[in-house]
Formats: structure tokens, sequence, C-alpha cells
């Protein structure tokens, strides 16, 4: 027989543990149960979000139900927390997020799924996403935890890993959770630093994307000439070079575009700058140089999701 769980730090009275310092060397951490198995649990809901279906999970209503293995989970939270790993304040995210989901219906609709709610309210590095298979056998019981390690800003999975206990019999979960710990730590701890410090060094991933609503009055969309500083060039060559002179070192990757869009993937920020400070000065930038029209915000996807909309002045 085998149960498939998935589990969360949340709610397990971890406030305990290191928080974030200014003298960040590790990555803020984050634990959440899967979107998949909160699904497959009965917790979640379709919702139409921007014209998309995205499934909206109540993760509140899983945790009251799923206390089982909160010592699997308790180990994995203090073994990152002994690693000197900073753990985000999931109390006051869950809290946040339900405040901000409150003031979205009341403004007419939901604009984010719960879960990215919680994620955007958190703001962590890192956030594992953990699943737990029990198994038993003639008596004996073994324990796999899998984990994704994905990257907030951008969605990679950065350290996927897999770890399965020995079976044993006249064990507790806990006894079993703490041997996949301590196997999988060192592992696991080198994966994700190693996108730390690639982070830290290289900057971080974040992507931007750009919009022309039907009220900026430009027929030719992102084709439309404009003059900044005096030099003509077209819309989107204007916003290419935006992006360019604000991303670190230059480095930007540009994907998909038409007249009405263009997106830059991943857009290399300095680690320390957060992306609202970016959104901030390329927005003042824009206005400085093409006072006719404005920048304003859309509602963005995730933490590392800069959205933009050009309208008319």
């Amino acid at each position: 027989m085998k149960r498939t769980l998935h589990l969360s730090l949340l709610g397990l009275g971890l406030a305990a543990l290191p928080t974030v310092t200014e003298a960040q060397d590790k990555p803020r951490m984050m634990v959440i149960p899967s979107v998949g198995f909160m699904h497959d649990k009965g917790v979640c809901q379709d919702v139409e979000i921007e014209g998309r279906k995205e499934l909206d999970c109540d993760l509140s209503r899983l945790l009251a139900t799923d206390k089982e293995f909160s010592a699997v989970v308790t180990n994995v939270a203090v073994a990152f927390a002994d690693r000197g790993f900073p753990m985000v304040d999931l109390e006051s995210s869950i809290k946040n997020a339900t405040e901000q989901r409150i003031a979205d219906i009341k403004k007419g609709g939901i604009l984010t799924p719960m879960q990215d709610q919680i994620i955007n309210a958190a703001r962590p590095d890192i956030k594992l996403e953990l699943k737990a298979e029990l198994s038993s056998v003639m008596g004996q019981q073994k324990l796999t935890l899998i984990i994704n390690s994905v990257d907030v800003f951008t969605g990679k999975n950065v350290a996927p890993a897999t770890f399965t206990s020995q079976p044993m019999a006249g064990v507790t979960t806990a006894d079993l959770a703490k041997e996949v710990v301590v196997a999988m730590m060192p592992q696991l701890e080198s994966r994700i630093m190693n996108h730390f410090r690639d982070m830290a060094a290289n900057g971080r991933g974040v992507q931007v994307r750009f919009a022309v609503l039907e009220t900026a009055l430009l027929e030719d969309g992102l084709n439309t000439d404009v003059e900044p500083a005096g030099e003509l060039m077209a819309l989107a060559d204007y916003l290419s070079d935006l992006v360019r002179k604000r991303a670190l070192n230059g480095k930007v990757e540009q994907g998909a575009a038409d007249e009405s869009q263009i997106v830059f993937p991943e857009v290399r920020i300095p680690f320390a700058e957060s992306p609202a400070r970016f959104r901030t000065e390329m927005r003042a930038q824009f206005a400085k140089d093409l006072p006719n029209l404005q920048l304003k915000t859309g509602n963005a996807r995730g933490p590392g999701d800069l959205f933009f909309l050009i309208d008319k002045k």
C-alpha cells in the first residue's frame, strides 16, 4: 500500500527558525505542497484569470486536514535552518495573501491563484515543493521524499531530487524522515547553493513583458515610430534598448513579439536590486523619454514577472 502526500511547513510552529538578515549569503526558503497534490485532494477549483484557466487552491483547507506527516516537514525545515538557510515567515504570508484575496474579490474578481498569492506575499528566493510517498511491504515501511527546488523568479527547477529511506520495521514516520533528510541534504544543498552563487555573481533572472493598450491609440502598435532624445526608432526597438540599458551587463534575451506585445523571458538584474526598484526606474525613464505616453504596471504572474502596459498620457 502506498500513500502520496505533499507536505507543508505552514502552521507547524516554525516561527523560531532563522529569518532573513541584511547580510544574505544563502537563499530564502519556503516550503509548500504542490498544486498537483492539492488538486488530487480536492481543494482546488478552476478559475478564469485574464482569459486563462487556472487552478486556485485552498492551502489553508489542505493544511487543516493533512497533519499526519508534520514530523517529516518539520525535519526538512530544521535541516535547512541548521544549515543556515533563512526561512520565510510563512504564517504572515498566508495572512497577507488572504487579505489580498479579499480585496481582489471586493474589486470584482480573482487576479492571482491563492498558491501564487502566498508566494508573492512571502517572496522567497527558492520554494521547496514537497511530495512524500510512504510505502508498506511485509511489515516494513519506507519513505520517499521528492523535492523540487524552484527559483521563484524564473520558475526553473534548479535542484530536483528524490530520496528514499531503507525499509524498516517498528519505526515512526519521523524516524524515516530523519534518515532521508540526512541522506539528501549534502547533494540538495550543493545544487541550491550553486544556483544561488550564480544569481549573486551574474544577477537574478526576471521576465519583462510589454503590451500596448487599445487606448494608447497607436495604430501601428509596437511598430510605431517614436523619438526618444530626438532619435527616430520603432517603439519595439526603444523598449529593447530600455531593457538592455537596465539589465546587468546589458544581457537580454528577447522572446515572442508582435505589434501588440513583446516579451523578454530572462533579463538579469543585480541580485541586491528588487524587481520593484527595476520596475520603478523603467517607468521613470520611459516617462522622461516618451512624455506623450505612459507605462502602467500590469497584473504580474509572480515576483519575477514585470508586466508593463503602454497607454497614452
